[in-house]
């Protein structure tokens, strides 16, 4: 069997100059893990892979399709969505502000936003460090919505702001205890565009990626679009077996703060620069002091191999190692940036997939990768990394099953609804989230758009609840609310959106 997984997934690799060193290190076992890996548990969607030494690329490869329908091969110059990875980028242009003397750790909250009147939190005791580091014990769902997946308040200052403003206490920590989301980064990147005058992305680009000559690295949908740069498409295993692309796709409108796209060999520039104490290609371009502090461990956890948060940080350790690495993953999109500060060896995993796959795989990667870099034999990595890619084989097929039982039984269930489906179309307001659009399909379920998102709303095991796949393969509670007239609002993430229309036909 193995044999023809050569030919079911392409392997591109690379050497050339710059960057990367055609330093003679064999990485072959990886490569054939990964293949091995995507073979069987049916992962057609591409995959690129950078390990480095030293600030060098050491070995560099690419598996699967950009575009399954396409036939393209991911490659070089495919460039990803890199997701919450992002926060590593932003934390440092947050500290190179403080080394110009334009922000403080310890500023803040109401500091960064004078004018602003935050009624439901104390904005005196949250600090630009607890921002950097979740632990702010403040939540905004209508802020972290639009960030992401809506799009909804965030071109007008004057919006943005009082999206800031509708911040409110966590119902699952308080100041000082980590929790972590995207809140933090999301205000930090309004302070962005408002101190500077401009889009947090542009800010980003004078202070990071150009100095770092990240030529293929952008904030912006229309730059990649403008450039002719090949975006890989998003692909999810909950949705068409993941070959093919989910609906969702990401816009300048919901690029905030935790989204960058970059090909893999731009992001092992900056994981480069983070490994070598700011010194890229024989040039400083960040001070060491500054690297060196941003990878600090400032919030334990509660151990394991994630084990705390620096600036923009996941903290670890592998094999007594201290690692700093970031997650990140989004509708079609999953990556991995990861470095050993002590050993200077690191590591790059970008996937236009999420989800269960492309997660474990990262895992899988990572493994594989630091234990032949740390030493291990071949027959240690086999015993290690063979049986993670028979389990993800059969937690792929169960969670096949189970999406295959859940759309069975969500079909066959009945509406926990007091009244007519009929009675619940219309449209849903609130003030800073927008509008939510809730009409019947042809199957009669309930059909819904909200700002970028559309979704089908299911039957639900809770009373006037239905589900809704806004998210391709997730499905989220939506709770209709009943008064003495009828259906008078809907709740959702804890944002109550009020009925103002029965009639949806848009």
């Amino acid at each position: 069997m193995f044999a023809r997984t050569l030919f079911l997934f392409p392997l591109i690799l690379v050497c050339c100059l710059g960057l990367v060193s055609c330093a003679s290190n064999d990485f072959s076992q990886l490569d054939k893990f990964i293949i091995e890996t995507k073979t069987k548990s049916n992962m057609p969607s591409g995959t690129a892979v950078i390990v480095m030494k030293e600030g060098q690329i050491i070995h560099e490869a690419y598996f699967g399709y950009a575009n399954i329908a396409a036939n393209t091969e991911a490659n070089k110059d495919t460039v990803f969505y890199i997701a919450s990875t992002t926060k590593a980028f932003l934390a440092l242009a947050v500290l190179l502000a403080e080394e110009r003397g334009e922000i403080d750790l310890d500023t803040t909250l109401q500091d960064l936003f004078p004018s602003v009147e935050f009624e439901l939190i104390n904005a005196q005791a949250i600090t630009v460090k607890h921002l950097l580091t979740h632990t702010s014990g403040i939540d905004n769902e209508p802020l972290t919505w639009a960030a992401s997946y809506t799009g909804i308040g965030l071109r007008s200052p004057t919006s943005r702001l009082e999206l800031v403003a509708n911040s409110y206490p966590s119902a699952n920590a308080q100041l000082g205890e980590f929790e972590y989301s995207n809140i933090g980064y999301n205000i930090l990147a309004i302070w962005f565009d408002n101190h500077f005058g401009q889009d947090w992305r542009n800010t980003m680009s004078t202070t990071i990626l150009d100095p770092l000559h990240m030529k293929k690295t952008t904030g912006f949908i229309s730059e990649i679009k403008q450039n002719g740069w090949a975006m890989a498409e998003p692909y999810s295993y909950k949705v068409s077996k993941g070959k093919t692309p989910v609906y969702l796709r990401k816009t300048d409108d919901t690029m905030y703060s935790v989204g960058l796209l970059a090909t893999a060999r731009d992001t092992a520039r900056f994981v480069s620069a983070q490994m070598n104490d700011g010194v890229v290609d024989g040039r400083e371009i960040f001070s060491p002091a500054i690297i060196q502090k941003q990878r600090k461990q400032q919030i334990e956890t509660d151990g394991g191999y994630f084990n705390g948060y620096a600036y923009g940080w996941m903290t670890g350790n592998r094999d007594g190692h201290p690692v700093r690495f970031h997650t990140g993953g989004y509708a079609g999109a999953s990556a991995l940036i990861s470095y050993l500060p002590t050993e200077k060896v690191g590591l790059v995993v970008l996937h236009n997939e999420n989800g269960l796959k492309a997660n474990y795989l990262s895992g899988i990667i990572e493994d594989a990768a630091y234990g032949k870099l740390l030493g291990k034999s071949e027959q240690a990595l086999a015993d290690l990394v063979e049986p993670q890619i028979e389990t993800l084989k059969e937690r792929a097929e169960q969670a096949k099953k189970r999406l295959l039982d859940k759309m069975t039984l969500r079909k066959s269930s009945k509406w926990k609804l007091a009244h007519d489906t009929v009675q619940y179309i219309g449209k849903y307001q609130h003030p800073l989230s927008g509008k939510i659009v809730i009409s019947l399909n042809e199957e009669q379920y309930f059909s819904l758009s909200w700002g970028l998102l559309q979704g089908v709303g299911y039957p639900h095991d809770h009373e006037e609840t239905i589900e809704v796949d806004f998210r391709p393969g997730s499905f989220d509670p939506l709770k209709f609310e009943i008064g003495s007239t009828g259906v008078t609002a809907l709740l959702f993430n804890g944002v109550r959106f009020i009925k103002v229309d029965d009639a949806p036909q848009e």
